[in-house]
């Protein structure tokens, strides 16, 4: 088959519009790679409507690109924010990550991460910017109970 950028985008954006979380989030993919002209700040609001569709790796992907200030402007707090939700909708990668021995994320997304931890008091450890096992009680209370609710 001959390589068709302008139609796999297409199909892509079609299959997007239809409902695809899994097609959302490999147009995300693409656009954030500017593949065929796309805008590739577009990116994140692609990878937000993937994990609003269902697809929970598109929250790790708009974190990496809030972390980095890939494509759009640096974000630690928004990072945090999908970091969160990923810890909460998959099947324990995000946990996995954040809680192994290699910094995988910025200093600041994790100060930003184990502050909003500690606000609901899932985390006493230090606001130190230090990802690991020190995290693995407070993100695991998160996924299990999500942000405190207010009464």
């Amino acid at each position: 088959v001959q390589k068709d950028v302008p139609r796999a985008l297409s199909l892509f954006r079609r299959a997007s519009e239809l409902g695809s979380a899994r097609a959302t989030f490999n147009l995300g993919k693409l656009v954030s790679d500017g593949v065929g002209g796309a805008q590739p700040a577009e990116a994140l609001d692609l990878f937000k409507k993937a994990a609003d569709l269902g697809y929970p790796g598109a929250y790790r992907a708009a974190a990496l690109l809030l972390d980095v200030g890939r494509v759009v402007p640096r974000d630690s707090d928004a990072a945090a924010d999908e970091l969160l939700e990923c810890v909460r909708a998959d099947f324990g990668e995000c946990l996995t990550e954040m809680t192994g021995r290699t910094q995988v994320w910025t200093p600041d997304t994790v100060r930003a991460l184990q502050s909003r931890l500690k606000a609901v008091g899932y985390y006493a450890g230090p606001v130190d910017g230090k990802s690991g096992p020190t995290l693995a009680p407070a993100l695991r209370q998160w996924r299990l109970m999500g942000p405190a609710k207010k009464a």
